[in-house]
């Protein structure tokens, strides 16, 4: 529940101009606290890291997320009489060694110039069109689960695609009853930091954040479902295998990257529909087609097999063609009486590497599933659940089908990862707390023999 203030109370604690006749207050404290973890590690690779084949341990953190420090949230909204002018900002304070406090998903100014056009600029969130079916926190403990985005991309002022990147805006029009069309640039780069005014300089910057724009257009069709598609703009980037250290400005080899399955962002094209016709039931099918492209930096390694190891081989930009995987994902959701199902499955595929002189792909990437489903049960004075999650990848190949590094330690043979796990939920009015277990396989992936953790989640969050 939201609890309105009265403006003068409001003005004397924040200074709001005069504007704003009424201001929205809203608040939340969200914690994971972990009591017991055990990691059980295959007894081979434990012997060869020097590490215990199985470890115990404990940890306070928040839900489904890596930071490892609880989260308060303080949440205001204002707007003038009229709903034509309006902020909305939200506080974060993560009760970390160093308590920081920052900005959380909004940090914005809007405003209506006329009922069906508006302007949005800062950090937000635009959600009309988002992906309809998302994860509910327990598939951190089982097997990770991506955003509603894959689905359908929502709108955002934030961006995490590049470093030093601010707030954005966004333009959407509601001209006609069902009708969405949005227009938004994220993450733009502030030019009047710089000292620089030259008109080269200023140029290369907004061409740089228009990159990113997003167009998109979404029709809700009465009593059958919404329909929608979008452009996503992005910087045309391959993870690189050599990068060059900030400190020592030498080229040095980027862990992070896998040449056989790699970070690839392209522009792309998305389209989706939710079907909404039948009361209880929502079904959200979307896709993502990727454009290729010649990695626009110049030159470009990739690895080759050799008969008994692997060979950085160079290309020029212009020989190499990259084609990120297409993507296909379908959600659904059913709710009858005291029954909720949710269930989710995200594929990718043919994505590849392509060198222009060969007639095929020299790379072919993998083949990759995601599927989870997660029915729930209200007892009146709980509410239980239970999550199974899986996740195949498949063969990493050559132009001739071949795996790469077949009959190696580094075969790029794919595998199965699985999890699965059971809840119970007790709300007490704000306050909701759920707790129970869940167990991740150690299965094998690509050769590598993943740690299995059996994990005992309890999660706080009060809201008002």
């Amino acid at each position: 529940m939201r609890k309105l203030l009265a403006l003068s109370v409001i003005l004397s604690v924040l200074g709001l101009p005069a504007l704003f006749a009424e201001v929205t207050v809203s608040g939340q404290f969200d914690a994971a606290l972990i009591p017991l973890q055990v990691l059980i590690q295959d007894g081979d690779v434990a012997k060869r890291k020097g590490e215990e084949e199985i470890a115990i341990g404990a940890g306070l953190g928040r839900n489904g997320s890596n930071n490892n420090a609880p989260r308060a949230r303080v949440g205001i909204v204002a707007q003038d009489p009229d709903g034509k002018v309006g902020l909305n900002f939200k506080l974060q304070f993560n009760a970390n060694s160093s308590f920081r406090v920052a900005f959380d998903d909004f940090a914005e100014v809007w405003w209506k110039p006329i009922d069906w056009l508006k302007f949005d600029v800062g950090r937000f969130n635009i959600d009309t069109l988002r992906g309809k079916i998302g994860d509910d926190g327990w598939q951190h403990y089982t097997v990770r689960m991506k955003s509603p985005d894959e689905i359908f991309t929502r709108f955002q002022g934030q961006s995490n695609a590049r470093d030093n990147a601010g707030g954005g805006f966004a333009i959407s029009l509601t001209p006609l009853e069902g009708l969405f069309v949005g227009v938004g640039v994220p993450g733009l780069i502030s030019i009047a930091e710089s000292n620089e005014s030259h008109t080269d300089w200023v140029k290369e910057k907004a061409l740089y954040a228009y990159q990113y724009v997003q167009a998109a257009v979404g029709y809700e069709i009465g009593g059958i479902g919404l329909a929608r598609v979008q452009y996503v703009g992005a910087k045309p980037a391959v993870d690189k295998l050599f990068i060059k250290d900030p400190v020592t400005d030498l080229w040095i080899y980027n862990t992070s990257f896998d040449p056989y399955y790699p970070t690839i962002t392209a522009p792309k094209i998305e389209v989706a529909f939710a079907f909404t016709g039948m009361e209880g039931l929502v079904i959200d099918l979307g896709a993502k087609i990727p454009f290729g492209f010649k990695e626009p930096t110049g030159n470009v390694d990739i690895w080759k097999e050799e008969p008994d190891s692997y060979t950085v081989m160079g290309f020029s930009g212009d020989k190499v063609t990259w084609q990120a995987p297409f993507q296909v994902s379908l959600g659904a959701g059913f709710t009858t009486g005291p029954i909720n199902i949710l269930a989710r499955i995200d594929t990718k595929f043919a994505g590849s590497v392509k060198i222009d002189t060969s007639g095929d792909p020299a790379i072919k990437l993998p083949f990759v599933l995601n599927a989870h489903l997660w029915p729930s049960y209200d007892l009146g004075f709980a509410t239980v659940g239970i999550d199974f999650g899986l996740e195949f990848k498949g063969k990493t190949t050559d132009q001739d089908d071949k795996v790469i590094g077949e009959g190696t330690s580094a075969e790029r043979n794919g595998g199965v990862r699985v999890g699965f796990g059971a809840w119970i939920k007790k709300s007490i009015g704000p306050c909701s707390i759920r707790g129970g277990l869940a167990y991740r396989l150690g299965t094998e992936v690509d050769s590598t023999k993943e740690i299995a953790a059996l994990t005992v989640p309890i999660l706080f969050d009060y809201s008002f």
